[in-house]
């Protein structure tokens, strides 16, 4: 079975508007498109993950550390990811993954998750993502369930 993703495409188009006599600079686009693909088979420059503050892995997220020989559960282990609600951690050079690099996103309390909580992650990983120098990402996060909301809201 597939998980639902989401692709971001950071699209830098640099272009100017004169207004009233002042330059004004536009730049940095985003496209998206919603798609389904399993971690294994992902070649990109970020994959964002959720992780719940109960040390619990999202499917995404357990798959990735499947692939890298359990180095998330390691670092969950050591103390560095705890899944506190709005922690963002960039891994990088995980062995045995096409991605480049993970982005774990902390979702909080698995019970206490709702949608407030879904789009407050979305805005940690955006935040997040802007300061890398990745130019494309997907983003996991679609696969975690929020009460009353499907795919289409997500």
């Amino acid at each position: 079975m597939a998980i639902n993703v989401v692709f971001f495409t950071f699209v830098t188009r640099v272009s100017s508007v004169k207004l009233d006599g002042f330059r004004i600079w536009k730049s940095a686009t985003m496209n998206y498109a919603l798609n389904q693909i399993r971690p294994k088979e992902l070649a990109t420059q970020c994959a964002v993950v959720g992780l719940y503050d109960e040390r619990m892995l999202t499917s995404a997220c357990a798959e990735f550390d499947e692939l890298c020989g359990g180095a998330i559960k390691a670092l969950i282990e050591s103390g560095d990811l705890t899944g506190k609600l709005g922690q963002t951690q960039m891994l990088f050079n995980l062995s045995g993954l096409k991605t480049s690099r993970i982005l774990v996103v902390g979702l909080g309390e698995q019970r206490k998750f709702d949608a407030a909580k879904y789009i407050k992650v979305n805005k940690d990983a955006q935040r997040a993502l802007k300061t890398a120098s990745a130019t494309d990402a997907v983003s996991y996060l679609a696969e975690i369930e929020v009460p009353g909301k499907d795919i289409d809201w997500k």
